[in-house]
């Protein structure tokens, strides 16, 4: 009976009958023959439609049949992908060429199936049984197959055929995430099958750490399965250890380690641990960039502590030594200021996590236990110079001196305080004082503990604070300097100097002394590693509050010296600035004008404003000025010259016509770089960008402005670590890039090289065209965006590994921003519409459960705004052109329902498993909110009330009319 379907599927196909009408004939024989089972349908399916690509590969229906059998659930994953694996060439050393690109089309068919889905569950640790067992083994088993046929493209086929390397070991990947993704559980899986799986996902791993391409979304998904699989493993076996003396890190552990040099290797964990460890506190991390106590981190902490058959001591050492070690995997190559967000996570976050887990840790005299297993492991850590080498980014080997003693640098010693810090701040230590002494008696600390600090002003007679006054008067708080190191080097130091620093301020702001706040922020915004180990000590946004209420209480036109005044004023600002961009403290903007790329124009300026600044525009860049007197210092409150600043660069470059403009413009930034105004370079170097961006190839002049601001040795380095990112994006912008004038060229090259100097990042040694490092700049997804888009003579395949490296959010906004002119083009943008859809699906397809703001914003204000621009071209509207709209409407509304679903699963689990947190309202809350934006918006599409409304319902014909966004705009699909 079931080959019912093998010759309906193969006569539909030679006859041209489209595939959503095969479909429709295919389910209704499905409902005449319920006996039929759906696996058994979909084999005599595929059986059909298999031999049909190699013998009929003309029949243009034919490549939709694949995908609509995939979404229609005709045929199943497991059916398809033991279909497509189980060929007799696949993983052949003899495989043909024509079989293989047989099989990468096939697989292409497949993913571009699955991702129209739209984002796949997310998967909570440990995963919810809610399947059967034959479920489970049976994508097991697909999985099984995809990780074997990985291995064996890596190790013998590919390499007969290079030419399919890179698209078909990624779409296969790709195609193991989803497979991966479908399984329900693991609790009824025996040992044998765990074993098997296990071993299986070990070699995938292998397969992956030798990919230069590879996907980091599959590459985590793995590591989860893994690490729920070493667990299950573990609790069958019944295996327990009270102390971690295991000898043999997993596979993925050995990855960890084979990508950081100088990563210690030789600390093992209990059998299973430390990989359970690293894929959770990286998903802590990835879920909960904030603060870390929401319902998601410490469910997922929770579970882990309750996958452990273990006591609390062994669970803590654990944890803490997976913390560290990811902290130093991420510290490779970086400065200390430089924390990424594991290092942050880890340092700042896991203490108050473990706080909680010992509040409902079930065991007995849980306080006692948790504190002497954290005083232990926090011993272990700090006392191993090794570890504490890795996690300031040192390969250990270099550690030892002449003499066999180990040596340590002020990276490690603030590493290990920081890390004591924070443990007692949680009061996970008995005394909250604790120092790196009592906690690691051994930790070799005598050379940093001599507090050259104390003793140097002991030898001059004066107390200490009166010895770090004298310092601020001298100036003597220079990068690098010896005293700064002093400082550094010892913790006992800088804990003096930073409250010293705090009681300076308060006594500063009450007595109103100008001078020595200025000062202070000078020596703090200049040295990034000293303002670090200050906020060790002192709550910097509690400080950053004092002194805004003293800048906007403060009269300046009252001070004695207006020039002096305007200078220290500037550096309170600016040492404001740079505390809230770098640290996000919510404390009061508009006191201290966060910078920004608006420059006003003098036509929006009051009248007084337009004055001052015209006064200022004449002294800075007037061939006949004479500099600037202290009669219009004086008269310039410090708050106003910050807001004008950037006008009065843009508008003195615009208004220009002497002969001399080139020498005139480039010698009025002097001023920009001395005291008088180097503290308002963030907001004028974002100007200065924006302005660049407005001219275009136009902006010579200030392409050579830009330059010799940022270059220059007096252009302070937060100043370019605030502007940095936006400079960097600006650089690779078209009309910069492919310029062929040599100048140009070299004052890119020179200004990147300085940009990523003063960013800690490494800088382009070639073209500059080249891909962008994410650890360079923020704006890696735009410009990565855009170098995709670009068309090119030979088609490549998309780099969906560096595409999953991204927030989806920011490849959402990158694609926004780029598809806007090809949706109002009209039919030449040049452009395929395919490529923004793969680069769109990929985005979705990785995106993370978190609050979908960008796109409730597309709903809400990018659609009627783009709908409004098109409305008002004299062109009537292009049918294609709105292509791009429809294709980001429906999967953002499809990506919100998911969204609505995840997070109800995830409200489920934990009420399930006794969450304290009780998150049910805040998800139906959460749900209702999205549930009502999506029918606003769709209600918003049927009201032909605007001109626009033909265009609305052209939007809405096009949405129901597509079959995978159908069903989410009221279509009966």
């Amino acid at each position: 009976m079931a080959t019912q379907f093998r010759d309906l599927t193969r006569t539909c196909v030679l006859n041209g009958v489209s595939a959503p009408k095969w479909e429709s004939l295919v389910q209704e024989l499905k409902k005449r023959n319920p006996s039929i089972s759906d696996d058994e349908v979909g084999s005599q399916v595929w059986a059909a439609l298999r031999p049909l690509f190699a013998t009929h590969p003309a029949e243009k229906n034919l490549p939709q049949y694949v995908p609509t059998a995939v979404l229609s659930g005709i045929i199943s994953l497991r059916v398809l992908t033991i279909g497509l694996l189980t060929q007799p060439f696949v993983g052949s050393s003899t495989s043909s060429l024509s079989e293989l690109s047989l099989l990468d089309q096939l697989v292409q068919h497949v993913i571009s199936a699955l991702m129209s889905r739209g984002p796949p569950p997310y998967i909570l640790l440990p995963t919810p049984s809610e399947g059967t067992l034959e479920d489970v083994l049976n994508a097991i088993h697909s999985g099984i197959h995809l990780v074997k046929f990985v291995a064996n493209l890596r190790t013998q086929a590919l390499a007969h055929h290079p030419a399919l390397s890179a698209t078909l070991s990624m779409h296969t990947l790709l195609l193991l995430l989803y497979a991966l993704n479908s399984v329900p559980g693991l609790d009824a899986l025996s040992l044998n099958d765990a074993t098997d799986l296990q071993a299986h996902l070990a070699e995938i791993a292998v397969v992956l750490a030798s990919s230069v391409e590879e996907s980091s979304s599959t590459a985590q998904r793995i590591g989860e399965w893994s690490h729920q699989i070493s667990f299950h493993v573990y609790r069958l076996q019944g295996a327990q250890s009270d102390a971690p003396t295991s000898t043999r890190l997993s596979q993925a552990a050995v990855i960890y380690n084979s990508r950081a040099p100088g990563s210690f290797q030789d600390v093992a964990l209990p059998e299973g641990s430390e990989l359970a460890c690293s894929v959770t506190i990286q998903r802590l991390v990835n879920v909960n960039p904030g603060a870390g106590s929401s319902v998601s981190a410490t469910g997922d902490l929770l579970a882990l502590y309750r996958s452990f058959d273990m006591n609390s001591a062994v669970f803590v050492r654990s944890l803490l030594l997976t913390a560290v070690h990811l902290v130093s995997l991420s510290r490779q190559g970086e400065r200390h200021q430089a924390f990424s967000k594991m290092a942050a996570f880890t340092i700042a976050r896991l203490p108050r996590l473990l706080k909680y887990v010992e509040e409902i840790a079930h065991q007995p005299s849980p306080s006692d236990d948790l504190r002497t297993a954290v005083s232990s492991s926090l011993s272990f850590v700090v006392g191993d110079p090794n570890l504490v080498a890795a996690c300031s980014g040192r390969s250990p080997e270099g550690n030892a001196t002449t003499d066999g003693t180990k040596e340590l640098r002020r990276e490690d010693l603030v590493f290990a305080h920081h890390l004591v810090h924070c443990f007692a701040k949680a009061e996970l230590v008995k005394d909250e004082h604790v120092t790196l002494a009592s906690i690691a008696p051994h930790f070799p600390t005598d050379r940093f503990e001599l507090d050259k600090v104390r003793a140097s002003a002991l030898d001059d007679g004066v107390t200490l604070e009166e010895w770090f006054l004298a310092k601020l008067d001298s100036g003597a708080f220079q990068p690098d300097s010896e005293l700064v190191n002093e400082l550094l080097s010892s913790y006992s130091s800088h804990a003096a100097f930073a409250n010293f620093a705090y009681d300076s301020v308060q006594a500063a702001c009450s007595e109103g002394k100008l001078a020595l706040l200025a000062a202070l922020s000078r020596a703090l915004y200049l040295n990034s590693d000293l303002l670090d180990v200050v906020c060790l000590h002192i709550p910097i946004a509690k400080l950053i509050r004092r002194m805004v209420g003293f800048m906007t209480g403060f009269d300046f036109f009252s001070a004695n010296d207006a020039q002096s005044s305007l200078v220290e004023f500037g550096d309170l600002i600016f040492f404001a600035q740079v505390c809230t961009l770098r640290f996000k403290l919510p404390v009061d903007v508009a006191a201290i004008q966060i910078p920004s790329r608006v420059s006003t124009p003098l036509s929006c300026l009051s009248a007084d404003d337009i004055i001052t600044t015209q006064k200022w525009i004449h002294s800075i860049f007037s061939p006949a000025s004479e500099g600037i007197d202290d009669e219009l210092q004086r008269h310039t409150e410090p708050l106003a010259l910050l807001r004008l600043a950037p006008t009065i660069l843009v508008e003195g470059f615009n208004n220009q016509t002497s002969d001399n403009v080139h020498d005139v413009l480039l010698g009025g930034l002097d001023y920009y770089l001395s005291e008088i105004l180097r503290w308002t370079l963030p907001s004028v170097l974002l100007a200065l960008v924006a302005s660049i961006e407005r001219e275009g190839p136009g902006a010579g002049i200030r392409l050579e402005a830009l330059h010799k601001l940022v270059t220059s040795p007096n252009c302070p380095a937060p100043a370019v670590q605030i502007a940095g990112p936006s400079i960097l994006r600006l650089l690779r912008l078209p009309f910069i890039e492919e310029s062929s004038i040599t100048d140009v060229k070299r004052l890119c090259m020179e200004i990147i090289g300085a940009v990523n100097t003063l960013l800690n990042a490494p800088s382009d040694t070639g073209s500059s065209s080249a891909a962008p490092s994410k650890s360079t700049h923020a704006d890696y997804p735009r410009a990565l965006v855009h170098s995709l888009l670009i068309p090119k003579a030979v088609p490549s395949p998309l780099p969906f590994g560096r595409l999953s490296s991204c927030a989806p959010s920011a490849i959402l906004g990158a694609l926004h921003q780029q598809l806007i002119p090809l949706m109002l083009a009209d039919g030449r943008g040049g452009v395929s519409i395919s490529k923004p859809t793969t680069i769109l699906s990929a985005a979705i397809v990785n995106a993370r459960p978190q609050p979908p703001y960008l796109l409730s914003h597309l709903l809400q204000e990018f659609v009627p705004h783009t709908l409004s621009r098109i409305g008002t071209l004299p062109l009537p509207p292009i049918p294609d052109n709105i292509t791009p709209l429809v294709f980001l409407i429906g999967v953002s509304v499809s990506s919100l329902h998911s969204t609505i679903q995840a997070r109800e699963a995830a409200a489920a689990y934990f009420e399930r498993n006794g969450s304290l947190d009780s998150p049910a309202s805040e998800v139906a809350k959460f749900s209702q909110q999205l549930d009502d934006l999506i029918k606003n918006f769709i209600r918003w599409l049927e009201v032909p009330k605007v001109e626009t409304s033909s265009l609305r319902s052209i939007l809405l014909q096009r949405l129901r009319a597509r079959s995978e966004f159908g069903s989410h705009f009221g279509a009966t699909i």
